[in-house]
């Protein structure tokens, strides 16, 4: 008898402190700007699985951060949920906005549970939901959430990405969001403009001198240009408001148009700095290739896709790197 009654309480004890682990995450007017991706428990399920059903109060179905990174999901893209018990410290309810990093995320959600994990208020966003509709006027998603005053409640965020790949999460103070958003457009534009700039002067001088390299030069520069303004998610806010999904699907052949102009752009250099040798001859293979990858591009899923394109650009560093330091020599 008493051997079951100390099994039991090592058991209620064990469960305790898994429990007690997460503790609650303390807000205030003050408090601007919170990374929660630290502070987050994670589950990744099927995306049928409905948020009255994830049991935030069961501690051992849930992953650290670390062990997100190393979970391993097969299947189609899943949702990873995040939670965390939060504690409003002031006497007035209090909004925030959540963040998500990713601009390209199909579908994101916010949701309040009490304390038995039962739904007090909720949020969804979905990528294809035109800017000017969305609840937050960005090309990022952003979700308003509010939290009432002296009461531990439970935040959960819900993503459907894959684990390996979870976006970052942050909460802000409505003001200084809008703020930081302003500032990043800002800063983009102008490095837009100047990488625009330098394309504008490399055809310029091309047409000038009637040189290859620096048309090449100039191509690498326009395709920068367009895979930073896509990539960042600026795109859809002044080219594509009404549709983002346009945006989803150029993302991928911007970026196997930029491999294109930077392998014709090393082909160029080894030309230009070895005249007749055997990195001519590797140089314009590589371009082959990657026309071939280009053309063959739309015929591939999605997965494969991404696979393709990050081989790619790593056999091009590669190769890129080798060039750069023979030309040193």
């Amino acid at each position: 008898m008493f051997r079951y009654w100390l099994v039991g309480l090592l058991f209620a004890l064990g469960l305790s402190q898994s429990a007690a682990a997460q503790e609650p995450l303390t807000v205030s007017p003050q408090t601007s700007r919170l990374m929660l991706n630290e502070y987050l428990n994670y589950r990744v399920v099927d995306k049928s699985l409905n948020v009255e059903n994830i049991a935030v109060n069961e501690p051992q179905r849930w992953l650290s951060p670390s062990q997100l990174q190393d979970h391993n999901y097969a299947g189609e893209r899943p949702n990873v949920w995040g939670v965390i018990p939060l504690f409003n410290r002031s006497n007035a309810p209090l909004t925030f906005h959540l963040k998500f990093g990713d601009p390209y995320l199909e579908k994101v959600g916010v949701y309040l549970l009490d304390k038995e994990g039962q739904i007090t208020s909720q949020s969804i966003s979905r990528f294809s939901t035109p800017i000017l509709q969305r609840e937050y006027l960005s090309h990022e998603q952003v979700l308003p959430v509010t939290i009432p005053a002296n009461e531990i409640v439970w935040l959960a965020v819900s993503v459907q990405q894959w684990p390996e790949q979870m976006p970052s999460v942050s909460l802000w103070q409505p003001g200084d969001l809008q703020l930081r958003l302003q500032q990043q457009q800002t800063a983009l534009g102008v490095n837009a403009g100047i990488l625009i700039l330098l394309a504008l002067a490399a055809a310029t001088s091309a047409r000038l001198f009637g040189s290859r390299l620096l048309i090449a030069f100039g191509t690498l520069t326009l395709a920068f240009t367009l895979s930073l303004l896509l990539h960042s998610g600026v795109w859809i806010t002044y080219f594509t408001p009404y549709s983002p999904d346009i945006a989803a699907v150029l993302k991928g052949y911007i970026s196997q148009l930029l491999i294109v102009a930077l392998s014709w752009f090393i082909w160029e250099w080894s030309r230009f700095r070895f005249k007749l040798s055997r990195f001519n001859r590797i140089g314009y293979s590589v371009m082959l290739i990657a026309i071939a990858m280009t053309i063959l591009l739309p015929w591939l899923p999605e997965p494969w896709q991404l696979a393709l394109i990050s081989w790619e650009i790593n056999a091009l560093l590669l190769w890129g790197g080798v060039v750069v330091g023979r030309s040193l020599q």
